[in-house]
Parts: structure tokens; C-alpha cells; sequence
């Protein structure tokens, strides 16, 4: 039970997750950004709310960075850090000595080499300067400061904290002296989950959950099976997360369907730990594609720019439309000035241009219901194949431990009728 109690903790992807920023105003939550940002920022918006786990859930990562940014802040002065960490940039560095290589006999000794010109040296008023700025520029040690990781090998526990090795130079403290005065820190705070934490090498802190903690957890997510005693969060608020705003008129790709997928996983985490999320996927592009657009429809579709008949018409396949009107914009002169001038019009108001966008508009969003029903009998049909496969993989096994048997068996049957011996 605890050892898969610690695979869950060092595996899972903490569910409360509260945002930075006031209750009342929007928090805008792009998902297509970079996976490393959007990371960072989730490891971040946990950090700044003080009630994220409750007594009954299981504390993971988050919870022991934000109990070690407690207790730095608690031993050490983070002006004064600041402060030593400018001045030590500010020291010179120690040269090395070069080697001189003997020269073959017979060659003439070349030149004396110039020492390079050394560089002004700082007044004390100057560097003093230096290090109160750094002071005052200082901020609160805060999770990325910690340096928590999961533990690299079993050995070494379930968490380690490396923040002592890059600290202990600026407190004037050995890696060692520093990483026990950490402990003694973490020790009230975490005592009644973790273990008595061990100093390891040089300054290496190693955190491992009690056995009696993992159980009872175990035991409360056992008994909660809606929620798994995670709690929701105190700092509720509103969320918008924007999908993959494909674009009108033009064939989906892999990448909307990744960004909506990604969308909507984030949702889900958002909502369970108890915000009220926004789920937005914008669809009205304006430029002078739609102002091409709108001219053709006004040529070939003239009854959707009618906002009566416009809902009524059967655009059919957007991208050979699409396509036709590209082809006479680039040939077509007139076309082409009526296209520009559509887009003012659009951007205007115009009832008949807006008409026509609205047909656009809906005749997309048609074709995207079609390309996701599609995605999901993929999804399905692959999930299908998968279990099919294993499936064959699995009998596959079974026949060839069968074969391998029956061959050792006649091989034995063999070497036993050619020494005469009975079976």
C-alpha cells in the first residue's frame, strides 16, 4: 500500500489548481501556448494559495516546496542573500596558470607576450552601492527557490531538496551547516507526514513520507470516491480558457484538435477543483478574405447575404469556395477592389456583408462537428486496434511458450531414443 501510495504521489498532476489574480476579473488561459510555460504558470498558481490541500488528501510536491519557501524565509534574510550573491559576482577571478610548453631546440624564442590590461577595480562605496540595490530588489524566497524535486533513485526517498548547495555560500554557512538549519525547519512543519529528513553527501536534504500517513490517505481517498479527499479550492475564480478559434472557411488540422483537447482536459481540472470555467473557441475572423468571400457569395449566393433567406442556403464545400474566390481575386481586378471594400463594409456593419459572414459562420461551424465526430470514432477505432493488438500479442505469447515446451519436450524425447534410455 505505501509503496503505491508513493508511485501515486510522485506521479500525479496536483487537481486544485488556483490561479493568480483577484476573484472578481477573468483569468485568460491560452491552450496552445508552450506545454513548459503553461506548466510553470500551473506550478506557480499553486503556490500562492496557502489552503490547497486539505488534512484528508494527499500533500504532493507543491506542499513541500511551499513549506521549504517557509522556512527560508524563516532562517535567512532574503535582502541580505541578494546582497552577498551581488558582491561575490563582483570578486575577481582567480587566473590559471598556463602551462608553458617547451620549444624545440634551434627555434628562436618569439616575443615576450603583454599581460592583458587589468580591469579598474571597484571602490568600496561602489560595490556597497551595488550590494544595497541588490538588497532592495530583493524578493521573498518563493517555490522556484527550493529546488524540491522527486527523488532521482527509490534509495534516496520520495522528495530531495538541493536549495542548501546554491544558498550556503551567500549565508556564510558551509552546504552542510546550511542544509541542517533547513531541517531543523521542516522539521515541526512536516514531522507528522515525513520522516525524519536525512542530510545526504555534501548538502542533499531527502524527504520520505511516513508508512502511517500513505495508509490513512489511502484510506480517506478510499472513502471519498467522488472527490478522492481532494478538497476544493478557497480562492475560486473565474476562468476563460480559449480552444483552438479555427478558422472560417478553411480546413481543420491536427493542431486545432490538439489545442481543443488540451482545452478541454484543462477544463475538466479546473472545474473539479471547483472554479467556474469558460470554455471559448472564437470563430469570426475578419481581413480581406471575407470581404473576397462576401463578394463571391454576393455573385454566387445571393440570397445569403439576406438575413431572412441567408440561414437557408447550402454553401456545400467551403474550401472549393474559398478556393473560387481566391482564383478570381487574383485574376479579376474589379473583384479584387470590391473585395477590399467589402471588408470596410463588414468591419461597418454593413446588414448585407454581415449576412453573408453569419452563413460563413455557420456552415464552418457545421463542418467542424463533422471533422470532430470523425476525431472521436478515430480515437475510438484506435482504442479498438490497440486492444485488438495486445489481444493477438497475448495469445501470440501464449502459442510460442507452447511451442518452445512441445520443442524441449521432443529434443529430450530425441537425445533419450539415441542413448536407449526409457522415458
Amino acid at each position: 500500500v505505501a509503496v503505491a501510495a508513493r508511485g501515486y504521489v510522485n506521479s500525479k498532476i496536483t487537481a486544485n489548481v488556483g490561479f493568480v489574480g483577484q476573484t472578481s476579473s477573468p483569468v485568460a488561459f491560452h491552450a496552445n501556448i508552450s506545454p513548459s510555460v503553461r506548466d510553470t504558470a500551473m506550478h506557480m498558481s499553486t503556490a500562492t494559495e496557502e489552503t490547497t490541500t486539505g488534512s484528508g488528501s494527499l500533500k504532493g510536491i507543491d506542499f513541500i516546496k511551499q513549506s521549504v519557501a517557509q522556512v527560508l524565509n524563516d532562517a535567512f534574510d532574503p535582502k541580505e542573500v541578494a546582497r552577498a550573491a551581488a558582491l561575490a559576482k563582483l570578486e575577481p577571478k582567480k587566473k590559471k596558470k598556463k602551462k608553458k610548453k617547451k620549444k624545440p631546440q634551434g627555434e628562436e624564442a618569439s616575443a615576450v607576450e603583454e599581460p592583458a590590461p587589468e580591469e579598474p577595480a571597484l571602490s568600496q562605496e561602489e560595490k556597497d552601492a551595488i550590494g544595497d540595490a541588490a538588497a532592495e530588489a530583493a524578493q521573498p524566497f518563493n517555490v522556484m527557490d527550493t529546488m524540491v524535486t522527486p527523488a532521482t533513485k527509490l534509495e534516496f526517498g520520495d522528495y530531495q531538496c538541493n536549495a542548501a548547495m546554491g544558498l550556503a555560500k551567500n549565508v556564510g554557512m558551509n552546504p552542510r551547516q546550511c542544509a541542517t538549519a533547513i531541517v531543523d525547519g521542516l522539521r515541526p512543519i512536516l514531522g507528522d507526514i515525513m520522516e525524519e529528513p536525512e542530510i545526504a553527501g555534501p548538502g542533499f536534504i531527502n524527504l520520505r513520507f511516513k508508512k502511517e500517513y500513505l495508509e490513512q490517505s489511502l484510506m480517506n481517498m478510499a472513502n471519498d470516491a467522488e472527490r478522492l479527499a481532494v478538497p476544493v479550492t478557497s480562492n475560486k475564480q473565474k476562468i476563460v480558457v480559449d480552444f483552438s478559434s479555427p478558422n472560417i472557411a478553411k480546413e481543420m488540422h491536427v493542431g486545432h484538435l490538439r489545442s481543443t483537447i488540451i482545452g478541454d482536459t484543462l477544463s475538466n481540472v479546473l472545474e473539479f477543483s471547483g472554479h467556474d470555467v469558460t470554455r471559448l473557441n472564437h470563430v469570426g475572423d475578419w481581413g480581406t478574405q471575407f470581404g473576397m468571400l462576401v463578394e463571391h457569395l454576393r455573385d454566387e449566393y445571393p440570397a445569403a447575404l439576406n438575413k431572412e433567406t441567408s440561414g437557408d442556403v447550402e454553401l456545400g464545400d467551403l474550401v472549393q469556395l474559398y478556393k473560387a474566390a481566391k482564383k478570381r481575386f487574383d485574376v479579376d481586378d474589379d473583384f479584387k477592389v470590391r473585395s477590399r471594400e467589402g471588408v470596410v463594409k463588414l468591419q461597418a456593419g454593413d446588414e448585407e456583408a454581415y449576412a453573408a459572414w453569419e452563413s460563413l459562420c455557420a456552415a464552418s461551424r457545421v463542418e467542424y462537428q463533422k471533422v470532430s465526430l470523425v476525431a472521436v470514432r478515430c480515437i475510438v477505432l484506435m482504442f479498438r486496434v490497440f486492444v485488438f493488438c495486445r489481444l493477438i500479442s497475448f495469445i501470440a505469447s501464449i502459442f510460442s511458450m507452447f511451442v518452445k515446451n512441445r520443442v524441449a519436450l521432443d529434443l529430450r524425447l530425441a537425445q533419450h531414443s539415441r542413448i536407449g534410455g526409457a522415458w
